[in-house]
């Protein structure tokens, strides 16, 4: 499993090739010094943080112009952007926002719940790997997964049919609660061990959001598609 440090190693070699991002331009006004790794333009000029006294609605504005036009919801994702960037006290400014939103391009392409190939064979494997690992006999997996479960489809259809993450955690949250050795094999054992399409860690974001303590429950994080990095 990747470690956090990706994202600042990410961030790094980004903040150095973001010519694709786009500019203000210099009449705009400009706020306070940002830190050293954060300052650095693709033309060579030292950015700063926007101004402080920016109204909310400014910024957001300033960030929607950021973001590719080809972006589905650019108004809905400038708002998640703005909000993640508060909660975590990174600075506003075009270098940050630059930064996060080439991430994000680069591993989902602003689709919120993307594709993922594979993922009835990684779920099999999983279940075969677990059940053996707590002894739980293969018939009595098979005939489980032969059920209906609560949306009316047998556990087996609903795994060959997944294509996305958010599938799979409804699928895995289902198994868990209705079936007889749901929470022994399922139970936080989720086997694409991330949260929403930019691949973050659970463990990783649960952790930073017990820091933060900006939520009450922790299966709030896995309902939400965290855009950080493992």
């Amino acid at each position: 499993m990747r470690t956090p440090t990706r994202l600042t190693i990410l961030t790094a070699a980004l903040l150095a090739t973001l010519a694709g991002c786009s500019l203000f331009e210099e009449s705009e006004e400009e706020g306070g010094a940002l830190p050293t790794d954060m300052s650095r333009r693709a033309d060579g000029k030292t950015a700063t943080a926007w101004p402080t006294s920016l109204p909310e609605a400014d910024v957001k504005k300033r960030i929607v112009q950021l973001i590719p036009a080809y972006a589905k919801d650019r108004q809905g994702w400038a708002t998640d952007l703005h909000t993640a960037f508060k909660t975590l006290e990174v600075p506003h400014a075009t270098p940050t926002y630059c930064a996060a939103i080439a991430i994000i391009e680069q591993e989902s392409s602003f689709n919120a719940d993307p594709t993922v190939a594979g993922l009835p064979t990684i779920v099999r494997r999983e279940l075969e790997s677990r059940a053996g690992r707590y002894g739980v006999p293969s018939l009595l997996v098979t005939a489980a997964l032969s059920k209906n479960s609560p949306d009316g489809k047998s556990y087996n259809d609903r795994i060959d049919a997944l294509k996305t993450e958010k599938q799979l955690n409804a699928l895995f949250e289902d198994m868990t609660g209705e079936l007889p050795f749901g929470r022994q094999l399922f139970a936080d054992h989720n086997p694409v061990r991330t949260g929403g399409p930019m691949q973050v860690s659970i463990d990783f974001a649960t952790t930073r959001q017990e820091v933060q303590h900006r939520f009450r429950r922790p299966q709030h994080v896995k309902e939400r598609s965290y855009p950080h990095a493992r």
